[in-house]
């Protein structure tokens, strides 16, 4: 289903429809003739500007504001232009008696869906301000990881730059240069920093994440259970918080396994039968095994959760000391390759 702009009365309002004939007939019916309507794309939240987007929602909530009245307010005075359209389109939609975290889903890239779907609407003021809150938890461990990873390839980024920045100055001023050499030194130049910067974006909008869940095990459970422990935390069943897990992970594995957990949950099977043994490790099993017996499971996907982020944590500790050392064995061959160009003609004559 796609978002459509609609104009009339010369107010522009952002709205989700099957289809424009359909959105066209229920303007129709409203007695509004004279409408334009057209395809719309917006500009999804990503894990940044989602997180951005909890912070100011919590903040004027605490400051007495209704969530209505908070999300109007945010789409008139932000300078963001995401923010800005994007609460636009949620206040319309709104009015229409939608959800908010169904609306806020459909905003948002399919990563950040489940963090959107901790949101209690429909429940008490103090309800939907602990899920905010317990997003904003989420989203700022998820961000923290990529902002290490990226505080480790700055430096040799940086040296990077400097070495191709020498070697391109020396190519653009040396008299004995072929042009060929100019244009290859140029060329290695914008790659490298159009590269550079595709990673730095990445890794600032919490992209590196996306790469983690992809390769590693443990952070994809990591993930997986504290969206499950957060879910519990706002009052969803365990099944329910199960359901829709699956349309959030790309990992086919771990979909077959959430799927397999949820139905056999459903036909009544125990906790210990249901969910796959490589979830719980170490004293979380035993912690799932007591819960088979007193129902208690929220004490197991807390175990789980730590110990899959500790073995998380090596990993990443790992990564930061690989990552920058490999980058300034890269940036080590540019200074090498700048150094060679600058003294070969001195080697040659000697």
């Amino acid at each position: 289903m796609p978002w459509f702009s609609v104009k009339f009365d010369g107010t522009t309002y952002y709205r989700y429809a099957v289809s424009e004939r359909r959105l066209l007939l229920h303007y129709v019916s409203l007695g509004q003739w004279n409408i334009d309507c057209r395809r719309y794309t917006p500009r999804l939240f990503n894990y940044k500007t989602l997180l951005l987007f909890f912070t100011e929602i919590n903040s004027a909530l605490q400051n007495g504001l209704q969530l209505n009245e908070a999300i109007h307010s945010l789409s008139e005075s932000s300078s963001n232009p995401i923010l800005n359209k994007n609460c636009l389109a949620i206040c319309h939609e709104l009015h229409t008696g939608e959800a908010f975290n169904t609306i806020l889903s459909r905003l948002s890239n399919q990563r950040c869906q489940p963090y959107c779907q901790l949101i209690v609407s429909d429940g008490s003021r103090e309800d939907c301000e602990q899920s905010i809150k317990t997003s904003i938890e989420q989203l700022t461990s998820l961000l923290a990881w990529s902002a290490k990873l990226l505080k480790g390839i700055t430096y040799p980024f940086f040296i990077m730059q400097v070495a191709l920045a020498i070697n391109l100055l020396h190519s653009l001023f040396a008299s004995t240069d072929a042009p060929s050499n100019l244009l290859l030194n140029t060329s290695m130049y914008l790659i490298t920093s159009f590269v550079q910067a595709i990673i730095v974006i990445n890794f600032i909008n919490g992209n590196a994440s996306n790469w983690f869940e992809t390769f590693n095990a443990s952070f994809r459970l990591t993930k997986l259970l504290a969206l499950l422990n957060a879910s519990r935390k706002t009052g969803k069943p365990l099944q329910q918080a199960l359901y829709k897990m699956p349309l959030h992970f790309n990992h086919a594995t771990l979909k077959e396994e959430i799927l397999f957990t949820y139905y056999s949950l459903q036909l009544g099977n125990s906790y210990q039968t249901s969910f796959p043994t490589s979830w719980f490790p170490k004293e979380s099993a035993l912690a799932l095994d007591a819960a088979s017996q007193n129902g208690d499971i929220d004490r197991a996907l807390t175990l789980a959760a730590q110990e899959h982020e500790r073995q998380c944590q090596q990993v990443i500790y790992w990564f930061e000391k690989i990552v920058p050392a490999c980058c300034l064995f890269i940036a080590a061959g540019f200074v090498v390759s700048a150094l060679l160009s600058i003294y070969q003609p001195l080697l040659a004559l000697s």
